[in-house]
């Protein structure tokens, strides 16, 4: 039952929203989305580790259909998450269920106005979330405000500067104006809607300016480089590694931040 509820979740998504070819795959893929997650979670804590208690509280801002909450439980954290898609949070839910996960740590909520007292989190993380949100400076001074002093959190975006949209899954012009890439799309017969109305252009230097106004160290994770890039088999491939090296604008950011 958990399955054909993902399934026709992603489906929607990955098929209808952004008309991905061969979205079958991807929608296979997020059958073991709940393994998947663990393992990325395991490896970012991997370089802060022993800063989190046992059993610390983390707070996932963009819960999703529940992955994240579910690795998270099986670690031996106490994990809530807050997620304003409903029918994600439907999903969620029935994972938790499955998992024997309380409901009270699957949450309807938004990262402008998250409903936690202050200095609560041991741990917040945040994946590919920041570009949804409705205001990004809010949903940073709300998530640093629920972190106790000495807290973490793992926070990963992608920059709008770069050249490749990791929703579509396609390259495309995102340092222009958000309508000309709408324009793009279109002109590549997929569907802007999502792209317009659902991301915010974050980028490096938009999240540095509001994350100096906060009460936090920040800390920029780099990717290496994997052959894949180094290879430059195509000019758009070539352009993106260009831009990564030298310019330092890459699709995919990776922050560790810590509350003073």
């Amino acid at each position: 039952m958990i399955n054909d509820s993902i399934r026709k979740y992603y489906t929607d998504y990955y098929r209808n929203a952004l008309g991905l070819p061969g979205y079958e795959c991807n929608v296979q893929n997020r059958l073991y989305e709940d393994d998947n997650s663990k393992q990325l979670i395991v490896s970012k804590l991997s370089f802060i580790c022993g800063q989190i208690p046992s059993g610390g509280k983390v707070l996932i801002v963009g819960g999703g259909t529940g992955a994240e909450l579910v690795a998270f439980h099986s670690l031996g954290f106490e994990a809530w998450m807050i997620e304003p898609d409903k029918e994600a949070v439907k999903v969620a839910r029935q994972k938790s269920v499955v998992n024997n996960i309380a409901d009270k740590y699957v949450i309807d909520g938004v990262a402008e106005l998250i409903p936690f007292k202050n200095s609560y989190f041991d741990l917040i993380w945040s994946f590919t979330v920041l570009e949804h949100v409705q205001d990004y400076d809010l949903s940073l001074r709300e998530i640093c405000r629920v972190m106790r002093p000495g807290a973490w959190g793992c926070l990963f975006f992608p920059d709008y500067r770069c050249i490749y949209e990791s929703h579509y899954k396609m390259y495309m012009p995102l340092f222009l104006p958000k309508w000309v890439a709408g324009l793009f799309l279109r002109l590549k017969g997929r569907d802007p809607k999502f792209f317009l109305k659902n991301t915010n252009k974050i980028n490096h230097q938009k999240f540095i300016r509001t994350a100096m106004d906060l009460p936090i160290d920040t800390f920029r994770h780099y990717q290496p480089v994997g052959i894949e890039w180094k290879s430059g088999r195509t000019l758009m491939m070539s352009l993106a590694y260009f831009m990564k090296m030298y310019l330092d604008i890459e699709y995919s950011l990776s922050y560790f931040i810590k509350r003073k």
